[in-house]
């Protein structure tokens, strides 16, 4: 269910829907799992600090530490480990070499590669736990909207077997900064532990700084790389007369409005974190 061989193409087709709900279905239950275990280690040791006596704010870490936390990571160790699929793209970029050139769009687009279905099929189970929990705690239309689009461009890939080689960066790769923020986001005011912050500031620096650094590299340099590279291949695709483009006009379409709507809340998001950056800033300095 979950190794390379079995996400392996059985007769010229991708694994079947059953394949699909089974492994989505398995997956959820070890974030289900992990965050009732968390849940229960947690309380079991209240006591290291008094916020912890309180059970929102004991739920408020599994939830973070058990889903998003190990979610972000879990993809991102699955792409980071695929990253040979997409290694044309970082010498393009890297090394200036002619590795992507337009002749090859459809391959890009169209290859199916079973390092990104299985990274595929974990990333859209943990989709479907993230928005549950983003509605339970009420995170926000903003988190629904990316969730709901996260899972629009993942099944593009799962459904109809596209645009693996990107994948392995947009849902695997840059999910390392994503997984960085998570375990952030317990020291928020607001969609963390109230005063965790002030109990362990050290901490919350460190993780801080290397949220910045990776956000950087991550979001907003390579982002919009690959952002254009993909959005080009489908543009060429669907400009195109192969029967294989044809045939898959409406996901394709699909992908490349969800890629562009993902695109643009990131510089929603950046703008939201140079806002809180600055009041951190402030409140250090003051």
């Amino acid at each position: 269910m979950t190794s390379l061989e079995s996400f392996s193409e059985h007769d010229g087709q991708i694994p079947g829907t059953f394949h699909l709900l089974t492994t989505s279905a398995a997956v959820l239950s070890v974030f289900t799992g992990l965050e009732l275990f968390l849940r229960y280690f947690i309380n079991a040791n209240k006591h290291v600090l008094p916020l912890l006596e309180d059970e929102t704010n004991r739920q408020i870490l599994a939830r973070h530490l058990g889903t998003d936390v190990v979610g972000c990571f879990w993809v991102a160790y699955l792409g980071w480990s695929a990253r040979h699929v997409c290694q044309d793209m970082t010498n393009r970029v890297l090394k200036r070499t002619n590795s992507m050139p337009d002749a090859g769009h459809e391959q890009r687009i169209f290859t199916y590669q079973p390092e990104a279905f299985r990274l595929l099929n974990v990333f859209f189970a943990y989709q479907i736990k993230n928005m549950f929990d983003c509605i339970v705690w009420g995170d926000g239309p903003e988190y629904i909207f990316h969730h709901f689009m996260s899972m629009l461009a993942a099944y593009t890939g799962l459904g109809y077997g596209l645009v693996h080689f990107y994948a392995i960066f947009f849902m695997g790769v840059s999910e390392i900064s994503t997984g960085i923020l998570c375990f952030l986001a317990n020291f928020d005011p607001d969609h963390g532990v109230p005063g965790l912050a002030e109990a362990l500031p050290v901490t919350k620096m460190i993780n801080a700084g290397l949220f910045v650094v990776f956000f950087i590299i991550c979001r907003v340099i390579m982002w919009p790389i690959a952002t254009y590279y993909c959005a080009r291949d489908i543009t060429m695709c669907l400009n195109g007369e192969s029967e294989l483009a044809k045939k898959n006009t409406l996901p394709l379409r699909s992908c490349r409005v969800a890629l562009v709507a993902v695109s643009a809340l990131q510089i929603v998001f950046l703008a939201q974190i140079v806002i809180i950056g600055r009041k951190e800033l402030a409140a250090m300095s003051a």
